[in-house]
């Protein structure tokens, strides 16, 4: 007998996230991406509030780099093999097979400028896109990043993404949220702020996390002082430690890193600066060339997440 949620057939799992795991499904011979929730029934009104708010972000949104959702569909019945049932709400996407770009970067190590950047040009485009249709992703990390098995780029779980204009259509986000590695001194500090500003803050910590191979500062306050240092003439000294241990380390981009990380939001470049700034614009391996060099990674990263799901 096989496993069913709604009219879909349940090939497999891809994964698990919070209080939901994801399958991969098929109906009418095209596979889908399937996000299974079965919440607390205390929890439940919420739960369908947010993803209806997050399929309200993603539907009209017509980006190749973020996966298209389908459906979400509140109440359905999921089937398992063994004939027992249960009552669940499940999200469809795209089926995007691939590798989250931490783990992917577990396998890698610290790679060359014209690696990192064949992945980053990507990202930066994307979020570039995601802004001028007028959205915010408000959680950007290497885990919300895939690395498909067609060495693409796509951001996905915009769970917490949102309009640039906010909820009270100022411009401004007053929620805090996000992953405190990632988040700007403007959430970490309980401002308003910009989605944005935010999504160009995690940008630069994730883009500094790949190239380093190491998580720079704690949160970004003016408390941490590995933090602190990146502000102002002092960002040298932070540089300091990483141009005696990571090779090739240019003087582009740290000045790259230093201009997004920066803790007054209005000294942050946009995305469209940071695509045009000279360490973007440098060079860069070809598709081919990526993947004769990566697909070893890929593959050891594939085969890391299937040993953890058994």
């Amino acid at each position: 007998m096989a496993s069913t949620c709604g009219d879909y057939e349940i090939k497999s799992t891809l994964g698990f996230g919070g209080n939901a795991v994801v399958k991969l499904v098929e109906r009418g011979g095209q596979e889908y991406a399937m996000k299974i929730f079965e919440p607390h029934p205390t929890e439940r009104d919420e739960l369908i509030k947010k993803t209806q708010e997050e399929m309200a972000v993603v539907q009209n949104l017509n980006i190749d780099a973020i996966p298209k959702y389908h459906e979400f569909v509140e109440s359905a019945t999921w089937t398992k093999k063994n004939g027992q049932t249960r009552d669940v709400s499940y999200l469809v996407m795209d089926n995007c097979q691939g590798v989250e770009l931490i783990e992917f970067l577990n396998q890698s190590k610290r790679q060359d400028d014209v690696f990192v950047r064949y992945i980053f040009h990507q990202i930066a485009t994307a979020l570039h896109q995601l802004h001028r249709a007028g959205i915010a992703h408000r959680d950007i990390k290497p885990e919300n990043i895939i690395l498909t098995e067609s060495f693409d780029i796509k951001l996905i779980d915009l769970g917490y993404g949102i309009s640039l204009s906010g909820r009270n259509q100022d411009g401004f986000n007053r929620t805090t949220l996000g992953t405190p590695m990632y988040m700007s001194p403007e959430i970490c500090d309980k401002r308003q702020y910009q989605g944005s500003d935010a999504d160009l803050f995690a940008f630069g910590v994730t883009l500094m996390v790949a190239r380093l191979v190491a998580y720079p500062f704690n949160t970004a306050t003016m408390t941490d002082e590995k933090y602190k240092l990146l502000q102002g003439a002092d960002s040298h000294l932070f540089w300091k430690t990483y141009k005696k241990t990571v090779p090739g380390l240019s003087d582009s981009f740290m000045q790259l890193i230093t201009s997004m990380l920066q803790f007054n939001p209005a000294s942050r470049p946009t995305m469209a600066d940071v695509l045009g700034h000279e360490w973007m614009r440098g060079d860069v391996v070809t598709r081919d060339q990526f993947v004769d060099h990566c697909t070893e990674f890929m593959e050891k990263a594939k085969a890391d997440r299937a040993a953890e799901q058994g």
